[in-house]
């Protein structure tokens, strides 16, 4: 697999802390190697953990670079979660992590973009292969280009196009203009990948009048705004939500979730004011329970 780095014990040892008489996840979880796609099992762990710790995208999109450090802290927090019967780490699978870094550090708007279109053909058949064997995908960014290599890779699995539900302040959707971090659901559209697109929570400062005239005008797609819960108090979150999975139910359904969203939290888009963290755990529990 061109640009992918499975994970290395010893480290994975080094950033798990061993407490007597508690066991933390980084303790159990098994670990991919060079053979991972004949040991692949969904029946021992059906869940595989994938890092894409880049930011070209998000610079391609002329936004904000650091994207690329949020794998490494989120992946030692993961390991020293205490494992239980609730969510045991034996029952995953850290696959690893692409590395772009070969890529360099260019600020020409143009080769990013380039670049962005070079991680779609590498991340999405891992995708595929993940889910081909009928094992979920956990993928953490990164940008939010990936999203569309991610949508590639589960269709191409499947055999038909998926459906998508985005808790996000953008809707993503921008002109398809070259692969950045604010057209994959574009791509993935015009590309017959996704079929319906349910995104949740826009903010109405962070989207373009011409993306809102599509989105108004597109059969295929949901939107609602944040402001009708945060601001006018017109809807209630759960009301939203409601509204999102109703729409995207018909098919097998892909789960993105965009920081960005989220009120003080760090991202190459940061919002001072957003959904809270506690608004962001209730989403991903309605789409695994839904």
């Amino acid at each position: 697999m061109p640009y992918f780095k499975f994970p290395d014990p010893g480290l994975v040892k080094a950033w798990t802390n061993i407490r007597a008489g508690e066991t933390r996840r980084g303790e159990q979880i098994a670990l991919a190697g060079a053979d991972w796609q004949e040991t692949l099992d969904a029946g021992r762990t059906p869940v595989a953990l994938i890092g894409i710790p880049e930011d070209i995208g998000v610079r391609a999109n002329f936004g904000a670079a650091g994207a690329d450090t949020a794998w490494e802290p989120f992946l030692k927090a993961f390991l020293n979660v205490q494992d239980s019967d609730i969510l045991p780490g034996d029952r995953m699978l850290l696959l690893g992590h692409f590395d772009f870094s070969s890529f360099g550090r260019t600020p020409d708007v143009e080769v990013l973009r380039q670049q962005v279109a070079q991680i779609d053909e590498a991340v999405a058949p891992v995708v595929q292969a993940v889910i081909r064997e009928g094992i979920l995908p956990v993928i953490i960014g990164g940008g939010h280009n990936n999203a569309y290599p991610n949508i590639k890779g589960a269709a191409a699995a499947l055999g038909t196009a998926i459906n998508v539900v985005n808790l996000d302040a953008h809707s993503d959707y921008r002109i398809a203009e070259g692969r950045h971090s604010g057209n994959g659901f574009r791509y993935a559209h015009l590309e017959n990948c996704m079929d319906r697109y349910a995104v949740t929570g826009l903010h109405r400062n962070y989207n373009s009048q011409s993306v809102i005239n599509e989105l108004k005008q597109h059969k295929n797609i949901h939107f609602s705004w944040s402001e009708s819960v945060l601001v006018k108090h017109t809807d209630t979150f759960g009301q939203l939500l409601d509204q999102a999975f109703a729409f995207v139910k018909s098919k097998p359904c892909g789960i993105e979730l965009d920081l960005d969203c989220l009120e003080g939290v760090l991202s190459s888009a940061a919002t001072p004011s957003g959904w809270p963290v506690a608004a962001a755990r209730r989403y991903l529990h309605r789409a695994v329970t839904e």
